[in-house]
């Protein structure tokens, strides 16, 4: 009887659905671990290429031709992929790493980006150099600091170890997964998104039947990712006709980014640039800036008859608008202030009452009259002006100025339960303030945010994938920005999602970092969210490799079953010859 028992047990230690060594977790767990320090090098150096398009004037930097520091960076990626065997495209403005079994019929996409938002001011980068790839303890944990590392540089690149992780541990597939490493997100225009469709629409490419875009910064799937009301402000004005001259003004790096500087220069008589600098210092002071923290610089030369302007902002994601202070906002309160009479200080004046240098969640778009929302939920109306600036000065000098208004549209009230409004009004309520204040400007946008069913597939199975990896739930989010994930929506419909990697800090700001610890776990959940689009069963397993211990069928099939029934037999035999 004794044997019986023994003989039994090892039955159902073999049945189907009865785990044998480990789980799929596990073996991608001990994958991942083992490749976490070629990781944490890979990052930290494709986080020390600079991949960024800078516009601002006078720029001497290494890389003057945009698409050649990203081009760098795209070579770097898939020279990895290649490293790691799996197959690789190239193209000129994008490429791709894939695996999984050649003659599977559909794929699974996970989309990010290599270009990045410019460093922008260096002497906010206290923690490391943007380019550094420094590692600090920051939060308790080990950052990586660096412009990219959170955004989406880190992200994208630990989505490659997942892949890694999976074919190491010989998980098998139904589908084949592709990383899309994408070069114009934060500059061009997306360019690189819509060469890939062109192809696709051609027959010469495939479209995915699942994805994600690991660039929101939440292992939350996006279900709504805000779109934009775009404000393109022209103001000419008259320089002759002033004592007081503009001769120069330039602030923020990109539409999509809190400027952090914004720097004017203004020419005329000695005693109306010291009424002026006076008028400003008393200014600022009223408001209680906090100048010692974001410092603002007047120098004053008195034979050139030049008043320089030097003002300090906290640079921040535009759709997180609140967690910066806007360099260019405060410039055109400044010069709003001045004691003359000329048009850049009507311009400034106007512009100051529609976007005022007013940080607060609360009083976000209420000069607009488009306030709505909060930060918790993430369904506010943000305003941001990324870009403050003097043109054709020697001709027709004309201040140019833009704002981008990010908005969830109605669909936010399946989470919120309150009214929102749509971006049609939003846009005709910003056309109206704008016709109002006599300001000329080009209001576009105002279109349906891309918005992901709360029940769709690919929302439920990452979900499931963060719950088994992490043990903990999550819930559907609205996320402030705009990712690949929403790129094809007219082709593919709802199929894709941002999602994860979080743990990092301040994107699109100074000091931008991503936590290791949380890179590696992020590592781990994105490989099991693989392993669920793209599964070989309803719950796919790994296979043995030559130095790993034997696993439980992936089919449940005649390996378990047939070896499970052998146990049986041979325990009845022996009870019936005793």
């Amino acid at each position: 009887m004794k044997l019986f028992a023994a003989m039994l047990s090892l039955s159902l230690f073999l049945l189907p659905g009865v785990p044998a060594w480990g789980t799929l977790l596990d073996d991608v767990e001990a994958k991942v671990l083992a490749n976490q320090e070629e990781q944490i090098q890979a990052v930290k150096d494709i986080v020390k290429i600079e991949s960024y398009n800078e516009t601002t004037p006078g720029y001497s930097g290494p890389y003057p031709n945009p698409d050649a520091g990203v081009t760098e960076a795209l070579d770097f990626a898939l020279e990895k992929a290649e490293e790691m065997g799996f197959r690789v495209v190239k193209e000129p403005l994008y490429g791709y790493a894939e695996w999984g079994p050649e003659d599977a019929e559909e794929m699974v996409m996970v989309l990010g980006h290599l270009d990045t938002v410019a460093p922008g001011n260096p002497v906010l980068w206290d923690l490391g150099g943007p380019f550094e790839a420094k590692v600090v303890e920051r939060d308790g944990e080990d950052h990586i600091i660096g412009r990219g590392t959170f955004d989406d540089k880190g992200p994208i690149l630990s989505a490659l170890y997942s892949l890694k992780a999976l074919k190491d541990a010989n998980v098998l597939l139904s589908r084949r997964v592709r990383i899309f490493f994408g070069t114009t997100e934060d500059y061009g225009g997306w360019r690189c998104v819509s060469a890939y469709a062109q192809k696709a629409r051609a027959g010469e490419e495939e479209w995915p039947v699942l994805g994600f875009s690991p660039d929101s910064g939440s292992f939350q799937p996006t279900y709504i990712e805000k779109t934009s009301v775009n404000v393109r402000a022209y103001n000419k004005i008259d320089n002759d006709a002033a004592d007081v001259k503009l001769t120069f003004l330039n602030g923020g790096t990109a539409t999509n980014a809190v400027s952090d500087r914004c720097q004017v220069a203004l020419q005329g008589p000695d005693h109306q640039l010291k009424a002026i600098k006076q008028a400003m210092q008393e200014a600022a002071a009223a408001e209680g800036w906090d100048l010692a923290a974001l410092p603002i610089k007047f120098e004053l030369n008195v034979d050139a008859g030049v008043l320089s302007v030097d003002v300090t902002g906290r640079a921040a994601h535009s759709g997180q608008a609140w967690a910066g202070v806007g360099a260019n906002n405060r410039m055109m309160f400044l010069l709003s202030k001045a004691p003359v009479n000329a048009d850049w200080q009507v311009v400034a004046e106007k512009l100051t009452r529609l976007a005022p240098p007013d940080e607060n969640p609360d009083n976000m778009g209420a000069a607009l009259g488009i306030q709505e929302g909060g930060i918790e939920l993430d369904d506010i109306v943000t305003v941001n002006m990324g870009f403050a600036r003097l043109e054709s000065a020697d001709v027709e000098p004309t201040i140019y100025n833009h704002l981008n208004i990010r908005y969830p549209d109605k669909g936010a009230e399946l989470i919120t339960g309150k009214s929102h409004q749509s971006g049609a009004e939003i846009k005709a309520k910003v056309e109206d303030k704008f016709k109002a204040a006599r300001l000329e400007a080009n209001v576009t946008g105002g279109g349906y945010p891309y918005t992901v069913p709360l029940d769709s597939e690919i929302i439920v199975k990452l979900q499931k994938a963060y719950k088994d990896a992490t043990g903990k739930e999550v819930k559907p989010c609205i996320t402030h920005g705009g990712t690949y994930a929403s790129a094809w929506k007219n082709d593919i419909g709802f199929s894709m999602v941002a999602w994860g990697i979080d743990g990092g800090i301040g994107m699109h700001e100074a000091n931008e970092s991503l936590s290791i610890p949380k890179m590696i776990e992020g590592t781990k959940v994105m490989a099991l969210a693989m392993a669920y689009l793209a599964p070989a069963d309803e719950a796919p397993q790994p296979q043995p490799d030559d130095d790993a211990r034997p696993h439980k069928s992936s089919s449940g099939g005649c390996d378990s079953l047939g070896l499970g029934t052998l146990a049986l037999l041979g325990a009845v035999l022996v009870l019936r010859r005793r």
